[in-house]
């Protein structure tokens, strides 16, 4: 946990959210941003005719709602997915941090980078790489490999139907993918549903022509 980020004192506040609250939704004033100490939340917009998409997930030592810097409404609807255990930092707090805490402003710039990495390599990837190769790369960056570790654990309740909005395809095509993934070794079912994945899958995004 960052020393400055403790959760007390003038502009912060810990949050203890059980799964399934919903943090704030889509229009709601924006008045503060989010640092996860633990757990997993989603991401979802709502179009003008109600369909919902899932457009990310974010967990541990991940920052939420850095739009209210610039907005004032919130784009978005944050769902937990997870128990999960939030440090919220007022605008104004942001500010000063950022401008007196040169740990925090590293912290908070590599993420605001990182962001925006994500962005684009996502655009990038609709663009030129398979609905397979997609779905292979969002379950090992779910996976959360350690360093040097031959595989990894999805612990979050994520769906089928989840994983075919955040990569832009159907259901049927993600259960097949999943149950050839399973088939080669690539992944594993467990207790509880969650879903091992091993580093072999790695070897799905090779290049060829986008489907």
């Amino acid at each position: 946990m960052p020393r400055f980020l403790t959760g007390t004192g003038l502009g912060q506040l810990r949050l203890e959210l059980p799964p399934n609250h919903v943090l704030w939704s889509q229009g709601d004033p924006a008045h503060g941003i989010f640092y996860i100490e633990h757990g997993q939340l989603k991401v979802a917009v709502v179009s003008p005719s109600g369909r919902e998409a899932i457009i990310m997930l974010h967990g541990d030592g991940k920052f939420l709602g850095m739009r209210c810097m610039v907005e004032p409404r919130r784009r978005a609807t944050v769902t937990t997915l997870t128990a999960c255990s939030l440090v919220r930092i007022s605008v104004a707090k942001t500010i000063r941090m950022v401008r007196e805490e040169p740990d925090f402003a590293e912290m908070f710039i590599r993420d605001l980078i990182l962001r925006a990495m994500d962005g684009y390599e996502a655009v990038l990837e609709q663009l030129t790489k398979t609905s397979e190769q997609r779905l292979a790369r969002l379950l090992l960056k779910l996976a959360n490999f350690r360093r040097d570790s031959k595989q990894g654990v999805i612990a979050v309740p994520v769906n089928q139907a989840m994983l075919a909005e955040m990569i832009g395809t159907t259901r049927s095509r993600v259960s097949y993918f999943m149950n050839k993934f399973r088939r080669s070794g690539f992944i594993e079912y467990g207790r509880q549903d969650l879903v091992t994945v091993h580093k072999s899958l790695r070897g799905v995004d090779r290049d060829r022509p986008a489907s």
